[in-house]
């Protein structure tokens, strides 16, 4: 008898307590920025129902799911005519059969637990979550059917271009505090692949296309315009998007901004686009730009944290209150004007890595700028302590109430 194998099942890994310390590490970091920057933790079940997972990744996605076979009597309740019809039609029977399966990505679970408890979410609700995924793919270098995904994704009823820089910064944060420092943050819309489906003719196939489209780095144009052709895509039309996206460009840069703005807007001119679609794309334009730009004016903002000694305005506020105490308790009480700059800094005090969350950075700031405006009112225009305490605490109370109603912020 053979001594059965100790591995694990291929596409899996094990990991000793060497690596589970580096990736510890790692996930430490990657943590670190999601609490930063606001994001709450979420985890959900490993288990989804079967129509939860299924018609969301197309059909090349729905074949990577992993089924999870009913437990006891897996075929109770199915008629023997309809088991004898579906047993040379596999695929049609695993619905019958498996009623659960693993996740696929963590997207989807997303979505089901925000329908789930819609009423009890606070919008923008903003949630981080790090958790095995499983898809039943064919092990290679590189790629298994056990892997760890991260995300970090904003819900609400309309994506402000704040929260889309943000990400921007995020990723930048995460990355920097990985140590890598050659890199690309790619930015993408999805309005622009549904308008380039419209405008190939292919308007139904807006996520093959982007399939085929993500292998033009790996297998080039001679590869991935043969399967366009076969999907449809008008071979005019395909010239035109093979002559305007080369591939051989040294820097890999494939256009630059100006020349996609012009690309489009050609686009945009040819006919057979619908009046919705060409707002779609138009808004997208507008929108890419303003993220984008909002993100690199900002890159010595609120977005980066220049290394030295006084990393945020907000240390520089709680320094110049604590350079006051002994002052006061020694009743020589500077000029009024030296409260100003504390408490312009202590407002614009919003920048990550000095406190956990938005609303523990705008907690901190508002007792700085509190605390100003008391003894301001209190030395010069001579209210009294307890009144000027009693209008403070009201201030404080609204404030912290406000800043409970939006935890996501």
């Amino acid at each position: 008898m053979e001594p059965k194998s100790a591995a694990p099942v291929r596409g899996t890994r094990d990991f000793g307590a060497s690596q589970m310390r580096r990736r510890k590490a790692l996930f430490s970091v990657i943590e670190a920025a999601f609490l930063r920057c606001g994001y709450g933790p979420l985890e959900t079940p490993a288990m989804e129902s079967g129509s939860t997972l299924s018609g969301k990744y197309g059909e090349e996605g729905d074949r990577l799911i992993f089924h999870v076979l009913n437990s006891g009597s897996f075929s109770e309740g199915i008629e023997p005519e309809l088991w004898n019809q579906l047993r040379e039609q596999p695929r049609r029977l695993v619905p019958l059969l498996c009623e659960k399966a693993l996740r696929y990505d963590l997207t989807v679970p997303l979505a089901r637990y925000v329908a789930a408890n819609h009423a009890k979410l606070s919008f923008p609700f903003k949630r981080y979550q790090i958790q095995p995924v499983w898809r039943a793919d064919r092990p290679q270098k590189g790629r298994f059917r056990e892997f760890i995904q991260c995300d970090a994704d904003v819900v609400a009823p309309e994506i402000s271009t704040f929260h889309q820089a943000e990400l921007l910064g995020l990723y930048r944060d995460v990355l920097d505090g990985l140590g890598f420092r050659n890199y690309r943050i790619r930015v993408n819309d999805r309005r622009f692949l549904n308008l380039l489906a419209s405008w190939g003719g292919v308007p139904g196939q807006v996520a093959r296309l982007g399939l085929l489209l993500d292998k033009l780095d790996k297998q080039g144009w001679a590869v991935v315009r043969d399967e366009l052709l076969a999907l449809g895509f008008e071979p005019s039309k395909l010239d035109r998007l093979v002559q305007s996206v080369p591939l051989d460009r040294p820097t890999g840069q494939v256009m630059t901004w100006i020349e996609f703005h012009d690309w489009m807007q050609a686009i945009l001119r040819d006919g057979g686009i619908t009046d919705l679609e060409r707002d779609d794309a138009l808004n997208a334009l507008k929108e890419t730009e303003q993220v984008v730009t909002f993100f690199g004016q900002n890159q010595g903002g609120w977005f980066q944290v220049q290394a030295g000694a006084i990393r945020s305005p907000l240390i520089l506020a709680w320094l110049g209150v604590l350079i006051t105490i002994p002052v006061w308790w020694l009743k020589w009480w500077p000029p009024n004007w030296v409260w100003v700059p504390w408490a312009v800094v202590g407002c614009t005090a919003d920048l990550p890595r000095c406190l956990d969350t938005r609303n523990g950075r705008a907690w901190a700031s508002a007792l700085v700028l509190n605390a100003c405006w008391r003894e301001w009112t209190v030395w010069d225009c001579g209210m009294s302590h307890r009144f000027a305490e009693w209008i403070s605490c009201v201030m404080l109370r609204i404030l912290r109430w406000m800043l409970r109603l939006s935890p996501g912020f």
